[in-house]
């Protein structure tokens, strides 16, 4: 995922974002769900001051006295607290003091109402049932809990930088490397103070970018692949490659929570160092599972560039939703070393599933929230969901399809293994979640534009199920795959997608899908050779010559040409489809032929014995169920009705 920095963008009323109630005076013990590596594992309460005044207060948790603390108006403090402690705070308003217990990884505002001057605090309210769920219900304060004390705060997450320079960059490596470290540490100390997390480099290197290549994702793209990671978290490039442009333009991107690699452009003599710095602890806000947010003072917000880090007072800071986010991120990086978002624990999960569902609706234009539900495996909401264009390409198209079958797969995956006695759905599995996603592809497929409709069905079903290596060696999809799928809803993908099968096998279904792709790219004829050159070739490696891939082969291509037929087989595949009716039965076929066996056995490709047992698999494929009702039908047709 990228983000564009340029001109500024319609924002949305803060009051969206806050739908706050005020505080009650509870006591609260603090949970955590899953089990860490750490002794300490903490908990955290976010602060913000949307007074205009600085704001001091005591915070407590734990035996003992309180400590003092206070926070800038315009400004936030995260509140760290050991797991299982209680909270609370107390400040003045008016001369009288205000005693308030807060809720665990949730959010509050100081404030002063517009009709008097009492100092007060109200909750950011993210909680849905899922937040619900993983914090305790609230009881009453009891004697005993006057005297707490405040935690110190965790170790920091420490994050491992890689940077490099590109080979358009002019300056002498002292010069880049002092000035890059330089803004390499101002950043950490920003993370350091909303997010618990610091950077520290450990390598610093230069690589070459294709000078034939201006698009910001492509050149991404080439830097993911060209610089390893190595013994980094994080790679950070920063390209000095000219661009001409007019207008808004990407100045840096990732590819979302966790991703390897940043990429930031350093050529723009119109970008100021505060401005870039900007840019860079955005990214790198990203990178710790922070979205765009509509609040205009965030470093979140979706378009930098504005201007706005010139000015003599400006402060980098996060918006509160953000910075619980970040905090959460950071203990999961520092306690469990997690590598990937959906690898957070449950409890952790829940409530990032909150926060982006309440950026998501407070900032529905932006397509980053919904992009981050993916990524943990949440189907979000339609007015959530990030837009797919329709139809304006077959690569829309196909990713419509593909993304029909992750829902399938990730609302299988939070089924139980088998069924409750209250009579829930068990997950499905093998040849049964085969059936489920083919529906599904064929369900999405038909709210298509027709021009469409039918490639999209079998590339997105390709996607998901075939083997992407396939897609890399054959000429008609290796462009196809970088446009059909990020490395990040790969990733998303593989973690949710299962075992699919056919007739027992997974790597059938991956032949398949992946000759349905190319019969209806191409030809039937185009795929059925395709299928047995690889087969030829396999012969002479270690998996040999396979009918029972042939065979899968070929029901795939059956099921290309059944499907593009009419516009009535497409329904029936969405609402029918089955193993039994489409692949056909592979027993008592021969397997592991090596090149030799073929040759004394069936001679060449063109020798009648050979064609002879290629016939005998495709009357397989010709006496499925499917077919037999379909040549049935086509028989007793009038002339007119056939297509």
């Amino acid at each position: 995922m990228t983000f564009p920095v340029g001109c500024p963008v319609p924002l949305l009323n803060r009051a969206r974002l806050t739908l706050a109630r005020r505080v009650t005076a509870l006591t609260v013990v603090l949970t955590c769900g899953a089990a860490c590596g750490s002794a300490a594992r903490a908990d955290v309460v976010i602060l913000s001051n949307r007074s205009p005044n600085l704001v001091k207060f005591s915070a407590a948790s734990g035996a003992g006295a309180g400590r003092a603390y206070q926070v800038a108006a315009g400004d936030l403090l995260p509140i760290a607290c050991r797991e299982g402690d209680r909270v609370r705070i107390a400040f003045l308003s008016a001369g009288a003091r205000r005693d308030y217990t807060l809720q665990p990884n949730s959010i509050y505002y100081f404030h002063r109402p517009a009709n008097g001057e009492k100092l007060d605090l109200e909750q950011i309210a993210i909680s849905h049932e899922a937040h619900q769920k993983s914090n305790p219900a609230p009881r009453k304060e009891h004697p005993g809990d006057a005297k707490r004390t405040a935690t110190e705060p965790p170790p920091l997450a420490k994050v491992k930088v890689k940077i490099l320079v590109d080979d358009d960059e002019n300056a002498v490596r002292e010069l880049w490397e002092t000035r890059l470290r330089k803004r390499i540490a101002e950043a950490a100390k920003i993370l350091e103070k909303y997010a618990g997390a610091t950077l520290e480099i450990v390598a610093c290197d230069t690589w070459k970018t294709p000078n034939d290549v201006h698009n910001f994702d492509e050149l991404l793209r080439h830097f993911e692949g060209d610089v390893p990671a190595d013994s980094a978290d994080l790679v950070i490039g920063f390209s000095s490659q000219y661009t001409a442009f007019s207008g808004r333009t990407h100045l840096g991107g990732t590819r979302g929570p966790l991703a390897s690699h940043i990429l930031l452009r350093e050529w723009s003599r119109r970008v100021s160092e505060p401005e870039r710095l900007e840019l860079l602890v955005h990214e790198l806000g990203h990178w710790l599972g922070a979205t765009h947010s509509p609040e205009p003072a965030s470093v979140m917000r979706p378009v930098l560039g504005d201007r706005k880090a010139v000015a003599r007072r400006f402060l980098i800071v996060f918006d509160p939703v953000n910075a619980l986010a970040m905090n959460l991120m950071a203990e999961e990086i520092r306690d469990s070393h997690v590598e990937r978002i959906y690898q957070v624990s449950a409890r952790t999960r829940a409530v990032l599933v909150d926060i982006y569902l309440t950026l998501g609706k407070a900032f529905p234009e932006d397509p980053a929230a919904a992009q981050y539900l993916a990524m943990l495996g949440e189907s979000p909401p339609a007015t959530v969901r990030p837009a797919r264009t329709r139809g304006t390409s077959l690569v829309d198209a196909a990713r419509v399809v593909r993304d029909a079958v992750v829902d399938v797969a990730d609302r299988n995956r939070r089924l139980p293994r088998s069924a409750s006695s209250d009579g829930a759905s068990a997950r499905a599995a093998g040849d049964e979640l085969t059936e489920q996603y083919v529906r599904a592809a064929a369900a999405a497929a038909q709210t298509l534009p027709e021009a469409h409709r039918y490639k999209a069905f079998a590339l997105g079903l390709a996607i998901t199920l075939a083997d992407t290596d396939m897609f890399l060696t054959n000429s008609l999809t290796r462009e196809l795959l970088p446009r059909l799928e990020t490395t990040a809803e790969r990733e998303r993908r593989m973690s949710v997608i299962g075992a699919p099968t056919m007739r027992g096998r997974n790597d059938l279904a991956r032949h398949f899908f992946f000759s349905t792709a190319i019969a209806t790219l191409s030809s039937s004829a185009i795929a059925e050779s395709a299928g047995l050159v690889k087969e030829m070739q396999d012969a002479q490696g270690a998996s040999g010559f396979s009918f029972v891939d042939l065979a899968a082969d070929l029901g795939g291509v059956a099921l290309a040409d059944y499907v593009r037929s009419s516009e009535e087989r497409l329904r029936d595949v969405a609402q029918s489809f089955t193993i039994a009716t489409f692949v056909p039965d592979v027993s008592n076929l021969r397997e592991g032929l090596k090149l030799a066996d073929v040759q004394q056995t069936y001679g060449s490709t063109s020798d009648p014995r050979f064609v002879g047992a290629v016939e005998q698999v495709r009357a397989r494929v010709r006496d499925l169920p499917a077919y037999r009702k379909t040549t049935a039908a086509e028989a007793h047709a009038e002339p007119g009705d056939r297509r």
